[in-house]
């Protein structure tokens, strides 16, 4: 060890930026003079930790309120003119360090998550997410969740004619006749020229044999409106159809049949809830459900219907 001590200080200054600077020398005699700047320098480094390491061992001081520190080299164990040291002061929170680490990692690395079909989840088409016994939706057209299955966690879904009704789309309208022996009688419906479309199902009752024909584009009008009522009776929406029964030839006759059908006494002709069942009505357009009674029939006629737009 020299006779007499060495010192080597400096002064710190430091930016709005965390930052770390690092000095390497040989120790001279005399003492030395190490300034550190961190970021910018444009402040004063007051109140940082400043390390020296050497082979003998590590110092550390505390810069005072002008950011000055010094380090007198007597306080080493051992040490010699011409050896290595390094002056290192830093800024940087373990914590802030550990997120840049993470940051970098992140980017070197980066996991893309796909469907079971190898499509990309993204913004557009985002992941589903189970929570609980319910999944988030992620069409954007609905909201909410879905309910699922507590013993097979399969999702608890309904049929479209189901979900029109809880959406305030569907409604439904009747009429009971007495026919006459060998006699016809109708509902009219004219649906509107909008986007809406009608997706319609119907059912014909009769306590006697009766045949039951269904018209597109007939010429049949002058009939008693009939009343519509909305399935969801909290919900104010109203159909776009024109009903109307006991219609008239006006002349143009009664169109294209588009189905027919006989049943028994007792018996229901009919459209039932289904995908095999269903109509959808062309816009602006005429039709005519007929019954041809037997014998003095009973009939019931029940219309069902729901009002959707198509989404392409």
């Amino acid at each position: 060890m020299p006779d007499f001590p060495n010192v080597i200080e400096g002064n710190i200054t430091q930016g709005v930026l965390q930052d770390r600077e690092t000095f390497t020398g040989i120790i001279v005699d005399g003492g030395q003079t190490v300034d550190l700047e961190l970021d910018d320098g444009s402040q004063t480094g007051s109140g940082l930790t400043v390390t020296l390491t050497h082979s003998s061992g590590n110092l550390t001081k505390i810069t005072d309120s002008s950011g000055d520190y010094a380090f007198d080299l007597g306080n080493l164990s051992s040490y010699s003119n011409g050896d290595s040291f390094t002056i290192t002061c830093t800024t940087i929170t373990e914590t802030s360090e550990l997120q840049e680490r993470a940051h970098k990692a992140a980017k070197a690395m980066k996991v893309i998550e796909v469907d079971k079909r190898g499509d990309e989840y993204t913004l557009e088409y985002p992941r589903p997410v189970n929570v609980k016994n319910y999944v988030v939706l992620t069409d954007p057209d609905i909201s909410g969740y879905a309910r699922l299955d507590r013993i097979t966690e399969s999702r608890a879904t309904i049929n479209q004619h189901h979900y029109e009704i809880h959406n305030g789309n569907s409604f439904t309208t009747c009429k009971v006749f007495t026919v006459p022996a060998g006699t016809k009688v109708n509902v009219g419906i004219i649906t509107p020229d909008t986007a809406k479309l009608a997706h319609f199902f119907f059912s014909v009752i009769s306590d006697n044999v009766v045949t039951v024909n269904f018209y597109e584009a007939d010429d049949y009008s002058g009939g008693t409106a009939l009343s519509k009522f909305n399935r969801y009776r909290d919900n104010s929406n109203t159909s776009g159809l024109t009903i109307t029964h006991t219609d008239t030839n006006q002349g143009g006759g009664i169109g294209t049949l588009i189905w027919t059908f006989s049943g028994g006494a007792n018996k229901a002709v009919t459209f039932s809830d289904s995908v095999r069942f269903e109509f959808i009505l062309a816009r602006n357009k005429s039709y005519l459900l007929e019954a041809v009674g037997s014998n003095g029939n009973i009939v019931t006629m029940v219309l069902d219907w729901y009002e959707t737009t198509n989404k392409n």
